[in-house]
């Protein structure tokens, strides 16, 4: 027989503050990911290039997350990764809320005289 594990110590409040935050940060950009195609698509992008697009950006992240944990540190990669997270959704809202970049999906449609 094995004896009694030791008991379940609580967490540090470092380490639940950063779990809040990537819990956080991983629904925000799940919530925004479907809607990035239709994004894109009222910009005038096609299909082709949407699937480019969608490729490139998934192999850089796995490739480079995965040179910068295997030869600096685990913790950078936690460190860059949260970052480009943090940065891409401040470049989403920005182009969002530009005037001229604004989706016309979303507008109500206009009559003519």
């Amino acid at each position: 027989m094995h004896p009694h594990p030791p008991p379940i110590t609580r967490l540090p409040r470092t380490v639940f503050f950063l779990g809040v935050v990537s819990l956080l940060t991983d629904a925000s950009s799940e919530m925004l990911y479907p809607l990035l195609p239709l994004f894109l698509a009222s910009l005038g992008t096609s299909a082709t290039l949407l699937g480019l697009i969608e490729g490139v950006a998934g192999s850089t992240a796995s490739l480079s997350m995965g040179v910068i944990w295997d030869r600096i540190s685990p913790s950078a990669a936690f460190t860059a990764g949260s970052g480009l997270a943090v940065a891409s959704a401040l470049l989403f809202l920005a182009i969002t809320f530009r005037p001229r970049a604004r989706p016309q999906v979303f507008s109500l449609p206009q009559e003519t005289p």
